[in-house]
């Protein structure tokens, strides 16, 4: 049996709450920005882990997304081969998790894990998997490839 996900639109609620529960209308702002600038604001602490066979994969990524803006924090030991990446959000960093959505092409709403943890000492963790070997960007390739 089929289940369907619905991904909620933080603006929108935003939008609707101030029209319901306040008598002149939207107070707050929506976000303003490109989906990098809104990343960087949100200053999400990031987990990478490599669950490929590609070695110093985790580096690159780690390298990559560092140069994007993010602030990848740990490295992780890989858990096993994995095809699809998978991102683990401990706290709600919604900019950010949009960010590696698109980043990595996470498609299914299997490889988004929701596991509230506010002793966690990262924000969101990036399981990424052998698709993401050939999406990386060609400037983080390793010479030995």
């Amino acid at each position: 049996m089929e289940a369907s996900v619905l991904r909620p639109v933080p603006d929108l609620i935003r939008i609707l709450r101030d029209e319901i529960f306040i008598p002149g209308g939207p107070v707050s702002p929506l976000a303003q920005g490109d989906t990098i600038t809104l990343m960087q604001e949100d200053a999400a602490r990031i987990r990478v882990t490599n669950n490929t066979y590609t070695s110093d994969l985790g580096e690159r990524t780690a390298s990559f997304l560092t140069a994007q803006g993010m602030q990848v924090v740990e490295q992780d030991v890989p858990t096993g081969a994995a095809k699809q990446t998978v991102l683990v959000v401990y706290t709600p960093k919604l900019y950010a998790l949009r960010y590696l959505i698109e980043t990595f092409g996470v498609r299914g709403s299997n490889q988004v894990v929701i596991k509230p943890d506010p002793a966690e000492t990262v924000d969101i963790e990036v399981l990424f998997g052998e698709v993401w070997v050939s999406k990386l960007p060609t400037a983080y390739y390793s010479y030995s490839e």
